[in-house]
């Protein structure tokens, strides 16, 4: 795979939409809690950077009924100090969306979902993500292409195949006006 993938952070749902939707984690809320009564899914990323060895893992909480994301947490595979899961390696990530109720998602998933069984799972989807990226064959350098198609070649100058319309030029429409006044 050419091109920079460091850095860029995907859903493992993108690498394997058949095993992400069976493995994922939802909890649901119950009225008269802190959080509003409703059904937060956990759904994984992973860094795709070939050369990169972080073990991390990035949890986008999205509240079902209202299908945005409500928090974002960042979670280390392997917290300082080795050894087995460690809440400290666990925070609401500065660099992504939070909602007024990320803090007591993150309360949520510490309580309820993370967990020595969930911890191996997400070490395990992580290795499945890394051998993908690193797989010239697997089904994922698809998915992998498109990121980069999406991102262009900094590098390379973008021709158009037409040459452009000024805005006082007649309007492409064929109305008679001016491209400003009309479509433009």
């Amino acid at each position: 795979m050419q091109g920079d993938l460091s850095g860029t952070i995907l859903p493992f749902d993108a690498f394997f939409p058949e095993i992400a939707p069976r493995e994922a984690r939802m909890v649901t809320v119950p009225p008269g809690e802190t959080l509003p009564a409703d059904s937060y899914v956990f759904v994984e990323a992973y860094c795709v950077g070939p050369d990169c060895d972080c073990q991390r893992a990035m949890l986008n909480v999205m509240s079902v009924s209202q299908r945005v994301q409500v928090a974002t947490i960042n979670h280390a595979l392997q917290p300082p100090g080795g050894g087995g899961f460690s809440e400290d390696g666990t925070f609401l990530d500065p660099l992504n969306p939070q909602s007024q109720y990320s803090d007591q998602l993150l309360a949520l998933f510490q309580d309820f979902v993370l967990n020595h069984e969930y911890e191996e799972r997400l070490r395990r989807h992580y290795r499945m993500v890394k051998e993908a990226v690193r797989a010239p064959s697997h089904p994922a350098q698809k998915v992998l292409a498109e990121v980069l198609a999406r991102r262009g070649d900094p590098g390379q100058t973008k021709r158009r195949s037409e040459p452009r319309v000024g805005r006082n030029e007649p309007c492409a429409c064929g109305s008679g006006r001016k491209r400003k006044r009309c479509c433009g």
